[in-house]
């Protein structure tokens, strides 16, 4: 129990209080992080995962997009076949860069995690070759034209794919 009369004291009783020692002397000393901070930490780490993303995607675009090119145009072949050769060249690109890069990913057991990448890549394909028949047959836009837009549409359901997936969840 906390004595709070001064028995020493021959006057009236004065209350004593015990000190607290615990506590910071000064405001400044006392480190508080608030929703906003947080969420503006949260942001800034979110654009800086994404930002890399953007650059490694941007390399795997460029072998994605170049051997599409040289396959549909020099080569001559159907734009299905140039598409999906394509991709699975800008896929392996991708999936080492970003491992390495943008997720910082030491996960030892690469196929599976390979595989998970690649069932992303995969469905990102059909939704690629339905965007590709749909802007081709039906908007009569060039191969070339439709492949860019299309990759600028996937951009962001591949991002969140990998986030959460491959290498979200194999760490």
């Amino acid at each position: 129990m906390i004595n709070l009369i001064n028995q020493d004291s021959c006057s009236a009783p004065a209350a004593k209080f015990p000190r607290i020692n615990h506590l910071p002397e000064s405001p400044r000393s006392i480190s508080v992080i608030t929703i906003p901070s947080l969420k503006i930490k949260l942001q800034q780490a979110f654009l800086s995962t994404f930002f890399c993303y953007m650059l490694c995607g941007g390399l795997a675009t460029i072998f994605d997009w170049g051997s599409f090119y040289l396959l549909n145009n020099v080569i001559k072949w159907n734009y299905l076949t140039a598409v999906s050769i394509s991709f699975i060249l800008g896929t392996v690109v991708n999936f080492s860069s970003n491992k390495v890069l943008t997720f910082k990913n030491h996960y030892k057991n690469i196929p599976l995690q390979f595989t998970v990448f690649l069932g992303g890549a995969f469905s990102a394909l059909l939704l690629t070759y339905l965007q590709m028949v749909v802007s081709i047959e039906y908007f009569h836009l060039s191969p070339m034209r439709a492949r860019i837009m299309i990759t600028a549409v996937m951009l962001f359901y591949n991002f969140v794919y990998h986030k959460l997936f491959t290498f979200g969840r194999f760490k």
